[in-house]
Order: structure tokens, then C-alpha cells, then sequence
């Protein structure tokens, strides 16, 4: 898939065969990045250990690479909060921020939830984080956003009809 500058990156979903190669991308992220993905401080090997956990039913990761290299650039979730519910997060590597690739990792996340039943995305975003904002508002859905306590809660829509653009195996 193209990035907005051309770039090409391979989405798929994340295997356990990642874990070694998402265990270096989050220690290659910078503690500002990482604050701002986790709403919080966080070490980077608890940081890998929850990105690496999707053993709930209805549990989604997909990691993005450069096609050709082993690591990887970017890593979003979907964890099922319920049967029309699921909370979305991303993390993308630092130098590849403001390319397009959380908006179409959003993009590939909401279109597979929506085609398993879920109605609703969510997402607690620490208030400074406008990029993330930013891409939430531009995922072409409508969206809710409002601030709860020390974050800003984020709702979107999700249509029953979205199709999901074919994964690269």
C-alpha cells in the first residue's frame, strides 16, 4: 500500500513470529511517543508486552514494514470491549510520523471491525496528541470528541457496510 508521499509499506497482521522485531521497534521509539500511545510513562519492554497481548476474542493487531526489511514501522490494535465495541491504538515509529500510515492503518482497523459487528471504535488520546486527533477526524466517519478527565475520549462511527481492503499475506 502507498503512503501520501509514495512510499510503499506492507500492512498484515501481526503473528507471534513479531514479537523479536516489536520488541526493537518500541525500544527504537522515542519515550515522548511512547507516552503519548500508552497516555502515560512506560518502559518500553512493558510497552512491547502489551502491544504483543491480542488473546481476547475479537482482538486485532496489524504491523506495518517496508516491504523487503524485517522491521517494523508501525503497529495499531483493535481490542473488542464488546459486541458492537472495540478500542483502536496506534504506534508509529518516529520518523515515520505524519506520512498517512496511522490513517490507513485506521482505516484497514475500522473496515474489519465493521464487517465483524462492531458499531463503535473508541480511544483515549492524551489531549497534546494532534496528530492522532487529526487523523481520527479525517477517517471519514462520524466522530465524537470530547474531553474525559486528563485525555480526550474519541467515538466514531462505524457503517455495517465497510469493506476491508485485502491484507498482503
Amino acid at each position: 500500500m502507498s503512503l501520501h508521499d509514495g512510499t510503499v509499506v506492507r500492512l498484515r497482521p501481526m503473528t507471534a513470529g513479531d514479537e523479536p522485531a516489536l520488541r526493537a521497534f518500541v525500544e527504537a521509539i522515542s519515550p515522548e511517543s511512547r507516552r503519548l500511545r500508552f497516555c502515560g510513562s512506560i518502559s518500553p519492554e512493558r510497552a512491547a508486552a502489551l502491544l504483543t497481548d491480542c488473546s481476547c476474542p475479537g482482538d486485532r493487531a496489524l504491523i506495518a514494514a517496508v516491504p523487503g526489511a524485517r522491521s517494523i514501522v508501525a503497529h495499531a490494535a483493535s481490542y473488542r470491549l464488546g459486541p458492537d465495541l472495540a478500542e483502536v491504538a496506534f504506534l508509529v515509529a518516529d520518523a515515520w510520523q505524519g506520512h498517512g500510515l496511522g490513517s490507513l492503518m485506521l482505516s484497514r482497523l475500522a473496515a474489519e471491525a465493521g464487517e465483524q459487528g462492531v458499531r463503535s471504535l473508541f480511544a483515549d488520546v492524551a489531549p497534546e496528541n494532534g496528530r492522532m486527533l487529526t487523523v481520527f477526524k479525517r477517517l471519514g466517519h462520524p466522530v465524537q470528541i470530547r474531553p474525559d478527565g486528563g485525555l480526550v475520549e474519541v467515538r466514531i462511527s462505524i457503517p455495517p457496510s465497510v469493506p476491508a481492503p485485502a491484507l498482503a499475506a
